[in-house]
């Protein structure tokens, strides 16, 4: 089974009940199988790990309910688990200049062991101005998961300088493709 990492889980869930409200996130939580339900009902804890499936099945009834459906919605929550799990002493390392965009992506596989533990994610190309990426698992993702992959690599960019982010998905697991990737581009 695969699962996410619970930092990971403990924004998103922040963006969904801001977002929403209260009465939002009930409709989000009741549109969860049971199992769901319970797990993102309670407390989460940073340092543990969920079931990936269940992360899904939150991320599909947030853009349900939070903007009729549209998986870009996904974009916003990739942007704000990267802005929180790129914060405090990250980001201040980040905001030095010091690191590049370009060495970013090129140890962004570093980066995500800590979030996710059966994905993989491949720099398949890496430039100063633009960064392929490749991301297998066994599972296929919900469109909205895509899009909130592709807000990260752009919120991680632009927290380290990176102006103009323009990034696309060009293959998809979820339209049969083995990889879901993503090409990125940069000033």
């Amino acid at each position: 089974m695969s699962q996410v990492k619970g930092t990971c889980v403990k924004s998103v869930i922040e963006f969904g009940s801001k977002r929403g409200g209260g009465e939002k996130w009930k409709d989000i939580l009741a549109e969860l199988k049971p199992e769901a339900q319970s797990l993102f009902s309670r407390a989460i804890l940073p340092g543990d790990w969920y079931a990936l499936e269940a992360y899904h099945q939150l991320l599909v009834a947030m853009a349900k309910h939070l903007s009729g459906g549209d998986p870009k919605l996904g974009i916003e929550i990739g942007r704000k688990i990267m802005e929180d799990g790129l914060g405090g002493v990250y980001k201040v390392l980040l905001g030095t200049g010091l690191i590049s965009p370009k060495l970013i992506m090129s140890n962004a596989n570093l980066l995500w062991k800590r979030y996710f533990d059966k994905e993989i994610l491949t720099i398949a190309e890496v430039d100063i101005r633009h960064v392929r990426i490749q991301v297998t698992a066994p599972i296929n993702p919900p469109k909205v998961y895509c899009h909130a992959l592709l807000g990260g690599i752009l919120q991680s960019l632009e927290m380290v300088g990176a102006k103009n982010t323009v990034g696309q998905e060009l293959n998809c697991r979820q339209t049969g493709s083995e990889s879901c990737e993503f090409l990125v581009n940069w000033t």
